[in-house]
């Protein structure tokens, strides 16, 4: 922390006051965590997520620590700013599932030390699993019961899917999956969710980080990228929803992660526009072995440099 402070240019005064804090708070942060930081900092952590309120940016991502209801109310009473469940894979109303490879019942984690490239050190989280391995009613009851939860708590909850994305050659897309999977969450939330607003959705694309076949080719990439925030549009008419795409760090070169964005950003329009971003939360590795898996995912400093070279 102190090498971090030494690069900013910060008064001598708070460098001192985010130092005491760092220390202090390593095992614990101050209840509630947003009247302390306005307090001490003269900062208002407010800001939203897919059009909804949250009152700190600091929420959980899609993954193993989001798949049950304990582990939603536990983040909730622990005042976290949102909470994105597990990833269900789309379906159709016959229970057929394209991206059934993803759909993996076994779930094991990790969280380890990692050494950057560069030599300097941090965490990352390494699991074996995919999305949600269960059944889509099963899926549904969670949602439901963890919108019912957090009702009084201030804590939005919004689902993540992996709707079909065709290989290279493949053609046509799966729309039943698109428009059965998007309106049985749409009925979910109209049901429990808040009243009056907008669904968000997350569109997992962790295929183009995972060395898959289906992102072989870049402009097959590109081509999922600026169509499927429309497809999941279509799906829920005429009920609206926000839709957020997942963009992870894909297994090309930096320029590709910038061409991948411009597309996102300058050549999808009206209905095909996304409302939000979720960008860059890990790289691959396809060589490192994890309890007998192949190809791993990873973060950690080298995830920092990647994400921070591209952005800036």
């Amino acid at each position: 922390m102190s090498s971090v402070l030494k690069e900013l240019e910060i008064d001598p005064s708070s460098r001192s006051t985010l130092a005491g804090d760092y220390e202090r708070f390593a095992d614990g942060l101050p209840h509630p965590l947003e009247e302390y930081v306005r307090d001490r900092y003269e900062i208002n952590l407010s800001s939203e997520y897919g059009g909804l309120s949250i009152k700190n940016p600091f929420g959980k991502g899609s993954g193993q620590l989001s798949l049950n209801v304990s582990q939603v109310r536990r983040d909730a009473e622990d005042g976290l700013g949102f909470v994105i469940l597990k990833t269900i894979i789309a379906e159709d109303e016959r229970g057929a599932q394209s991206m059934s490879e993803w759909a993996i019942h076994e779930t094991r984690m990790i969280v380890e030390r990692i050494k950057g490239a560069n030599g300097s050190e941090g965490w990352t989280v390494t699991w074996k699993g995919r999305g949600w391995y269960d059944t889509f009613e099963k899926y549904l009851e969670f949602f439901g019961e963890s919108l019912r939860v957090v009702q009084d708590m201030g804590m939005p909850v919004v689902p993540s899917c992996k709707y079909h994305l065709p290989r290279n050659g493949e053609g046509e897309w799966k729309l039943g999956e698109y428009q059965y999977t998007t309106r049985r969450l749409l009925e979910v939330w109209k049901q429990h969710g808040p009243q009056g607003l907008t669904m968000p959705i997350e569109k997992d694309f962790s295929p183009t980080l995972a060395g898959s076949d289906r992102a072989a080719q870049k402009h097959t990439i590109l081509r999922w990228l600026m169509r499927v925030t429309g497809l999941i549009r279509q799906a829920a008419s005429p009920i609206p929803i926000k839709v957020g795409l997942k963009v992870f760090n894909a297994v090309f070169e930096d320029a590709f992660q910038l061409e991948m964005l411009r597309a996102i950003n300058e050549r999808c329009e009206a209905e095909d526009a996304p409302d939000f971003l979720v960008y860059g939360n890990r790289l691959f590795d396809p060589d490192r072995e994890f309890d007998g898996v192949r190809g791993v995912a990873y973060g950690g400093p080298d995830l920092s440099e990647r994400n921070l070279a591209v952005l800036g």
